[in-house]
């Protein structure tokens, strides 16, 4: 599990949308309260698509996860940062992720931040 959040960083890192949307079932959920919510890949997909053509230098730090493999949960702590394309100013967030897997792919995301840089 903690290999696929890996993967994960790595995809949003390079501006890879499609190979991080392709992480997530095709059924999944994507949810930032109270701002997002996706429902399905492509859903997530186009959401991350949207995201890569907006921003760049993008850099998704795991700094602790805690997994349940037998359940298929994970719990991560991380930081996010990346340039906004309109003014190339640098967004920085901290925040928490709780992610179900179904087999090798992520089922649920519910992420929860707030801004360090704002």
């Amino acid at each position: 599990m903690e290999e696929v959040l890996a993967r994960f960083a790595d995809d949003l890192a390079r501006g890879d949308a499609d190979a991080a949307a392709d992480l997530f079932a095709e059924d999944a959920i994507y949810e930032e309260p109270p701002r997002f919510l996706f429902a399905g890949r492509e859903a997530i997909r186009a959401f991350f698509r949207d995201f890569a053509a907006r921003h760049s230098a993008a850099r998704f730090i795991v700094l602790r996860s805690v997994a349940d493999p037998e359940r298929g949960l994970l719990a991560a702590e991380w930081e996010w940062r990346h340039l906004s394309a309109s003014d190339q100013q640098e967004r920085a967030f901290s925040g928490m992720s709780f992610i179900v897997f179904a087999g090798d792919r992520i089922a649920s995301w519910r992420g929860l931040s707030i801004s360090l840089t704002d």
